[in-house]
């Protein structure tokens, strides 16, 4: 019975004492926009992440180039599966292709507007600079478009532009 109010007592005093002089508030396990975009090379790589959003399952890793372009008329699913799907002229605002074509797009357009928004941090060459505006610029302009093919007009930030 002591025992139990020895480990009471220590886990209430434990719980009060504040954890701030121990413990770190910022992370450092994942980088946040405000500690990052602050070299050359990191805007590379956000450029770089820009990049990944072409090969996504949703994009054009799959979806939007192999299966998508089939439910129009221009294009031919043979097929002896009958699925409710686009491929088949069936599509629900459910289907799980134009979710992940939909994310996916604006994966891209979000990561694109984070690198428009901190293009001006760093101290490096201006020439430099312009390439890889210029690249982030043609990028959203390459992921807003399918998306306003699909459903016309679509909500996109352009602030940053």
């Amino acid at each position: 019975m002591r025992s139990f109010f020895a480990i009471l007592s220590a886990l209430f005093f434990l719980s009060i004492t504040g954890c701030k002089k121990f413990l770190e508030t910022k992370p450092s396990d994942f980088s946040v926009p405000e500690q990052y975009y602050s070299t050359e090379g990191e805007l590379n790589d956000a450029l770089a992440g820009c990049y990944a959003s072409l090969a996504a399952i949703g994009t054009y890793g799959l979806y939007w180039s192999a299966f998508l372009p089939h439910s129009d008329d221009l294009g031919y699913y043979n097929s002896t599966v009958s699925t409710a799907n686009a491929m088949v002229y069936d599509n629900t605002p459910s289907d799980t292709y134009y979710e992940y074509a939909w994310r996916d797009f604006y994966y891209g357009i979000t990561r694109v507007n984070y690198l428009l928004a901190n293009i001006n941090k760093p101290v490096m060459d201006e020439q430099k600079r312009r390439v890889i505006k210029g690249e982030a610029l043609f990028f959203k302009r390459v992921y807003v478009l399918p998306v306003g093919k699909c459903v016309g007009r679509c909500a996109v930030d352009t602030r940053t532009c």
